[in-house]
């Protein structure tokens, strides 16, 4: 909605500004090239949202996926194929573990250029 578009565009401008990403991280100035290959690893993932009554939309997620390859994610409704795809572009916080793209912590890299750079 637009309410929630604004609020990222805030949190992009303020990353920019403090010079850490919204999760407390040092933002990294990757290469103009970055991400070279595409190489994603997710380690131990866990993303929620806010009803607590939910149970998680990710829990402990591990996956490796090589440079060049493609992965097909399919499943029933709300079985996190959607959560998995906010995690990596940072559209929704994750909880535990980490995401790499080509060896970089996404955590570490700002919001526009990881997502102009993934998307």
């Amino acid at each position: 909605d637009e309410e929630r578009a604004f609020a990222m565009f805030d949190l992009a401008r303020l990353e920019r500004e403090q010079g850490i990403s919204v999760e407390g991280f040092p933002l990294e100035q990757v290469a103009d090239d970055w991400p070279y290959f595409g190489a994603v690893e997710l380690e131990k993932v866990s993303l929620s949202y806010e009803a607590a009554a939910m149970p998680p939309a990710l829990q402990e997620v591990s996956i490796v996926l090589p440079a060049s390859r493609s992965l097909l994610v399919s499943g029933p409704e709300n079985s996190g194929k959607t959560s998995l795809i906010r995690a990596i572009l940072r559209l929704w916080p994750f909880e535990g573990g980490r995401i790499v793209v080509d060896c970089v912590d996404v955590r570490s890299v700002g919001l526009t250029t990881l997502r102009s750079r993934i998307a």
